[in-house]
């Protein structure tokens, strides 16, 4: 039986080059106070975004970035959970092997209404 390869979304996916910093939880749901690991989103939706990093991460392991949208100095912080890695070669972010799907599960309501607003402006340009 083939598996139906096809991605089925729900919302829009918008090409991004946007820079992150990454904490990743660990086995006690504790994560690291630190600044984070470097990351670049490469695209984003309503519900999720897919990023490149250097290191593999496990599928379903739960992750806190701040993600910076366009120019904008203040980062917002979104919660979510693993659910695509892929490994690859990122010619322009060299030393990135990794392409992760994440799912966001949370993110405070002022950071939500300034991503859900970035999103829609972004969408009616295409």
């Amino acid at each position: 039986m083939e598996e139906n390869s096809q991605e089925k979304r729900r919302f829009i996916r918008l090409d991004v080059d946007s820079e992150a910093h990454i904490k990743v939880k660990k086995a006690n749901g504790t994560i690291d106070s630190s600044k984070g690991t470097l990351a670049f989103v490469k695209n984003i939706s309503l519900e999720g975004l897919c990023f490149v990093y250097s290191e593999s991460l496990a599928l379903y392991s739960d992750v806190e970035m701040d993600v910076y949208l366009e120019d904008d100095l203040r980062p917002i912080h979104v919660s979510g959970q693993v659910q695509r890695l892929k490994d690859i070669r990122d010619d322009e972010h060299e030393g990135f092997k990794f392409e992760i799907g994440l799912k966001i599960l949370k993110i405070n309501r002022e950071d939500e209404n300034k991503f859900m607003d970035y999103v829609w402006k972004r969408r009616k340009t295409l």
